[in-house]
C-alpha cells in the first residue's frame, strides 16, 4: 500500500466538498494558480525504509535509507524533493523515540543508487557515530550493580575487588584484593600510578565508586571492568543460574574529532507537502 505524501481537503462554510458543479455540469477537476484544488486526492508514493550500521574509517555509523519509485533532487542534509515539488522528505534523529532532531544526517559515500526499473535507493548517515575504535571518556562504576541494568540494592559480595581492567588491559595494581571501605585510599594510590587523576571513594562495604578520567580506548571491543569473586546473583527467566563477577566502567564517549558517540539512536522520515503548494491553501 502506498503512503500518502500529503492530503488537503476542499471545504466550503466548514463542510467538506465531495462534488462540484459548474453550469449544471459536474466538474471532474478544478485547478487554481496551477494547483489542483479538487478533488482532494493525495499523491501516492511507493517505497520502503531500512537501517544499517556501516564500519568506515575506524568508526561505526548509523545509516537510514529508503527506496522509492521517484527520482528525487536534493541531499540528506537539505532534504529530498520530487521533480514536480509535490512533496519533500527530511530525516529526523532521536535517542529516545520521544524527542526528534533535524540536521542530524549527512550524505554517506554513496547517497543514491539507481536500482533499475524506476526504483531508487537513498541513504543518509547520522553525524554521531554509533561506535569508534578510538574514543575518550571519563569512565566510572558505582556500588549497586549486580549484573543487571537499572538501580539495584548494593550487595556486599561485590567486595573485595580482585581485579581492574581498563581498555582490555588488566592493571597490575599490586595490592589486590582491595576491601571497601578500608582499602579505598590504598587502591586509589595504586591506581594513580596508571591514571593520575583517578579516584576511589567508599563509605561502607556496599557504598563505593571508582572514577577514571580521560580514558582513550584502542579498539571497538574495548572492555573496562572492576572484578570480584564470582557468586550466583539470581536466576534467568528459564530458571538458570545468573552469576556476577564484576561491573563495567562506562562513560559518555567522544570520538577522535570530539563528536559524541551514541551507541543507540533511531531515525525516521518526515514527509511534507512540496514547495508547489501554497502554505495558505
Amino acid at each position: 500500500m502506498a503512503d500518502q505524501a500529503f492530503r488537503r481537503e476542499t471545504r466550503t462554510q466548514g463542510e467538506i466538498v465531495d462534488r462540484v458543479f459548474i453550469a449544471g455540469e459536474e466538474a471532474e477537476f478544478i485547478f487554481g494558480r496551477g494547483t489542483q484544488l479538487f478533488p482532494n486526492a493525495p499523491l501516492e508514493i511507493w517505497g520502503s525504509t531500512a537501517a544499517r550500521i556501516v564500519d568506515d574509517a575506524g568508526r561505526k555509523w548509523f545509516e537510514l535509507g529508503f527506496q522509492m519509485d521517484h527520482e528525487l533532487a536534493g541531499n540528506p542534509a537539505a532534504g529530498w524533493t520530487d521533480q514536480g515539488n509535490y512533496f519533500r522528505i527530511d530525516y529526523q534523529w532521536s535517542t529516545d523515540l520521544v524527542t526528534w532532531h533535524a540536521g542530524k544526517f549527512v550524505a554517506p559515500p554513496v547517497p543514491v543508487t539507481d536500482l533499475g526499473g524506476g526504483m531508487f535507493e537513498y541513504w543518509a548517515r547520522a553525524i554521531h557515530p554509533q561506535d569508534a575504535a578510538v574514543k575518550t571518556a571519563e569512565i566510572r562504576v558505582s556500588s549497586g550493580y549486580a549484573g543487571g541494568s537499572g538501580n539495584v540494592t548494593a550487595d556486599s559480595r561485590n567486595n573485595p575487588f580482585t581485579g581492574l581492567i581498563v581498555d582490555n588491559v588488566s592493571l597490575a595494581l599490586g595490592g589486590f584484593p582491595y576491601t571497601m571501605p578500608g582499602d579505598a585510599g590504598r587502591m586509589q594510590t595504586d591506581l594513580r600510578a596508571f591514571y593520575p587523576a583517578a579516584t576511589v571513594e567508599s563509605s561502607a562495604a556496599t557504598t563505593w565508586r571508582i572514577i577514571i578520567p580521560a580514558v582513550t580506548t584502542s579498539a571497538f571491543n574495548s572492555t573496562s571492568k572492576v572484578q570480584w569473586a564470582s557468586y550466583q546473583s539470581g536466576t534467568d527467566p528459564l530458571g538458570g543460574a545468573v552469576y556476577s563477577d564484576g561491573a563495567p566502567l562506562v562513560g559518555n564517549y567522544v570520538d577522535a574529532d570530539g563528536v559524541a558517540v551514541h551507541p543507540r539512536a533511531f531515525g525516521r522520515l518526515k514527509i511534507t507537502a512540496g514547495s508547489r503548494y501554497s502554505p495558505y491553501l
